[in-house]
């Protein structure tokens, strides 16, 4: 009983032409060249980009730091809404003292 089966997959002439002098490179076949690259695509899916890229560029001391500040603040939750709302009340305020001639304050 075999234990594989046939695919056919349709390629512009450039691409097969790219596979074929990898697959040629690699001393491999075609079939082996494009299973392994669909394992590799597959391993790649259980893999957290984010954490990948944590691990390549890890954020800089004084970025985790403010991270850190956060949350022992609370402030880690917060939504984009939230900052949004945040900031607008924090600008209302700072115009309504400037057209009163108070200094804003901080």
């Amino acid at each position: 009983m075999r234990t594989t089966k046939n695919l056919t997959v349709s390629l512009p002439p450039a691409m097969l032409r790219d596979m074929e002098k990898a697959a040629k490179k690699e001393n491999r076949t075609l079939s082996e060249l494009v299973r392994e690259n669909f394992r590799r695509a597959q391993q790649q899916q259980d893999i957290d980009i984010y954490q990948l890229i944590r691990q390549l560029a890890p954020p800089p001391p004084q970025l985790q730091a403010m991270w850190q500040e956060a949350k022992r603040n609370g402030t880690d939750k917060l939504t984009m809404a939230d900052i949004d709302r945040e900031v607008a009340a924090v600008r209302r305020k700072y115009n309504k003292q400037k057209k009163t001639g108070k200094q804003p304050t901080k």
